[in-house]
């Protein structure tokens, strides 16, 4: 009898830790889903902020504005 009552508390405290091993990660989960919730919603607000150089845009416009200023034309 006594070892089946150690047995059965063992799988009382097994259950316990697992279930607060899946609230800790639901709760990381939910951290992880927010942060790149807020992130989308940054990219969202500034559109187009990665477009913010002439270099970006037009590669070639500051190449020739590199080239005309080495050869003086």
């Amino acid at each position: 009898m006594a070892a089946m009552a150690q047995r059965e508390a063992g799988m009382i405290r097994a259950a316990a830790s697992s279930s607060r091993l899946v609230q800790r990660l639901l709760a990381r989960a939910e951290q992880i889903a927010a942060t790149r919730a807020a992130a989308r919603r940054r990219e969202r607000r500034a559109p187009g902020s990665e477009w913010r150089s002439a270099k970006a845009l037009w590669p070639d416009f500051t190449a020739d504005i590199a080239s005309t200023n080495r050869t003086g034309n």
